[in-house]
């Protein structure tokens, strides 16, 4: 059940609505490609486009955008100190101390062997049927964490944002250069989306840097070390040649976000998936 809701929990914070086709160039113009012969065209070398449609809602951003990612363990953030003092009181979650290192005690710091961890993720939180019962199953507490987005970001509209409190919460993605801004309807890049699905289920530790995907995406940034971590999982990835420097920086589709977190997820149950399914009109499956 954890791995359902984390799902949706991750497809709504990756917000961009754009709808992808795949073209391939050629002397002849480009033609619309399907994904075995997508495939065909990247062993064969050939020049891949990916063409994006515009968001049909309107994109606003506050403050400039740059790349720098912090990683703290979760009981050790001290980001968005009114906001997250409010959160913890929400849930419950008291400051403890064990063998002199202050930290915190909770729904949201139960680790898989259901001792207190520090160390927890997003993930962690929806296995935790205590954090699922007692709280995220009850509206009117979505609704109070909702509307203590407003304590942490100064450009959410309406009474409240779940998913920006989760991020601010979580610290899943950078905001901007003035980090009192979420940006909520800015798209996301396929680099930020692998980094969104790498931190919402990994706990802090060193990381060793695949030199790999590095040069096969154009260079090290400040997401490559995180991102690195899924993209065995997404439809475009680095063993099959299809995630390189353009796709990688490229704005990934719903379909994709989709896919990546199923196949990470629900990897069986994916391969069960019949060509012959349908469950929207604009797929060829479910």
């Amino acid at each position: 059940m954890f791995k359902r809701k984390l799902l949706i929990c991750l497809c709504v914070l990756a917000i961009p609505v754009v709808a992808f086709t795949v073209l391939s160039s050629s002397l002849a113009g480009c033609t619309t490609a399907k994904q075995s012969e997508l495939l065909k065209m990247i062993d064969g070398g050939k020049s891949i486009t990916l063409n994006l449609s515009k968001p049909s809602y309107e994109v606003k951003t506050v403050g400039e955008q740059v790349n720098r990612l912090d990683w703290v363990q979760l009981d050790q953030l001290s980001t968005y100190d009114i906001f997250r003092s409010d959160f913890d009181s929400t849930l419950s979650i008291v400051r403890v101390s064990e063998n002199g290192v202050n930290g915190k005690s909770g729904c949201l710091f139960v680790g898989k062997d259901n001792v207190r961890d520090g160390n927890t993720t997003l993930a962690d939180a929806f296995r935790n049927e205590a954090f699922i019962e007692k709280y995220w199953n009850k509206a009117e507490v979505r609704n109070k964490l909702g509307e203590l987005s407003k304590e942490a970001y100064k450009d959410i509209d309406g009474t409240n944002n779940l998913m920006a409190s989760i991020n601010a919460y979580f610290n899943l993605l950078p905001d901007s250069e003035n980090p009192t801004a979420f940006n909520g309807t800015q798209s996301l890049t396929r680099e930020q989306f692998y980094t969104l699905v790498y931190r919402a289920t990994t706990p802090v530790k060193p990381i060793e840097i695949d030199k790999n995907f590095e040069s096969a995406v154009g260079g090290k940034t400040e997401y490559t070390k995180y991102a690195q971590g899924v993209d065995e999982y997404g439809f475009l990835n680095v063993n099959n040649k299809s995630l390189d420097r353009i796709t990688y920086h490229g704005l990934i589709t719903r379909a994709e976000a989709v896919y990546l977190v199923v196949n990470k997820f629900f990897k069986d149950e994916l391969k069960e998936v019949s060509p012959t399914d349908k469950a929207f009109k604009d797929t060829e499956n479910a």
